[in-house]
């Protein structure tokens, strides 16, 4: 039996895998208790082959699983808990790079029992792309804004532990949430246990950005979906934006654009910096959208969620 089990659901993640295999291969510390739980959730491309091959080629050991019922990295990260032994589980995601002292210093903020979760740093992957350094410069996927939200605070997945515990007494993730779900765990966990949510600046990943728009557009579609269905859930005010002052700003930015454009090509700014703007209210624009597709969706379903065994503990 593992003492730590790590958990990577993965879709579609045949150019992505590699690198993060390779970086757990490099993990420093006594990592000899560790299992790999590499979770193929209904990939439509060769990722298995490219799992079994990569890990074969670093002689890094790993359990193989799929979750083919549900197509949601919620349902595959429980499939996972499910295959676990660890008594503290990670995770990361299929388009992240580990640093190489990611899990010794992920697994040591847990010295204090009074701890059930982790929040790692997430950093960017170096990326040449428009799309990328914008990510970079906007602090995509960065953990500050998750540990300040005004409700409570919360860890993305992408970098983030659990004592098993948690889940035996809170339930697993909900399984057909698109995202949102990291941010509904750490909340049942501060508000159904005595446990805490504690952030280590020490444990790091590099997230790889989205590359193409269409990309990035669907996935700030889905965090406005989610973004309705936890607000719903929990009972918070759900502000809803305008398109109205996203197109103030984008006119705004038209008639600037020749004195930008002057400044770039002088050297004053940066390519990134020169479509920040337009890129930003992009992604507000898809938020918007998924926020009022998601007041279509019949939640009931979306908020089920299953127990480990059912014990509940009450804050």
């Amino acid at each position: 039996m593992a003492s730590l089990s790590v958990i990577i659901p993965v879709y579609n993640g045949a150019e992505t895998v590699p690198l993060l295999l390779d970086a757990l291969k490099k993990q420093t510390g006594d990592i000899e208790e560790v299992e790999y739980i590499i979770v193929n959730n209904m990939s439509t491309d060769n990722t298995k082959e490219v799992v079994l091959k990569s890990a074969e080629r670093l002689d890094l050991g790993i359990i193989y699983i799929e979750e083919n019922q549900i197509q949601s990295a919620y349902a595959a990260r429980n499939k996972g808990i499910r295959v676990s032994t660890g008594e503290i589980i990670l995770f990361t995601d299929a388009d992240c790079v580990p640093h190489p002292c990611w899990i010794v210093n992920l697994v040591a903020a847990f010295t204090d029992g009074k701890v059930g979760a982790v929040a790692g740093r997430i950093d960017a992957y170096p990326g040449e792309t428009l799309l990328e350094l914008f990510a970079t410069r906007a602090e995509i996927l960065s953990q500050s804004a998750a540990l300040n939200h005004p409700f409570l605070p919360f860890s993305q997945t992408a970098n983030a532990g659990f004592r098993r515990e948690v889940f035996s007494l809170t339930g697993l993730f909900r399984d057909h949430l698109e995202a949102g779900g990291d941010i509904d765990m750490s909340w049942r966990m501060q508000r159904m246990t005595k446990f805490d949510l504690l952030y280590t600046d020490d444990a790091i990943v590099y997230h790889r950005h989205r590359k193409n728009i269409s990309a990035l557009y669907e996935q700030f579609r889905r965090y406005g979906r989610s973004s309705v269905y936890i607000e719903k859930l929990y009972s918070l005010s759900v502000k809803r934006k305008s398109y109205a002052p996203f197109l103030t700003r984008l006119f705004l930015w038209i008639c600037l654009y020749p004195f930008l454009k002057i400044k770039h090509l002088f050297g004053r700014i940066s390519k990134a910096e020169l479509y920040h703007e337009p890129l930003a209210i992009f992604i507000n624009i898809a938020m918007i959208i998924g926020q009022r597709q998601a007041l279509e969706v019949d939640l009931a379903e979306k908020w089920k969620f299953d127990f480990l065994h059912p014990l509940l503990v009450e804050r």
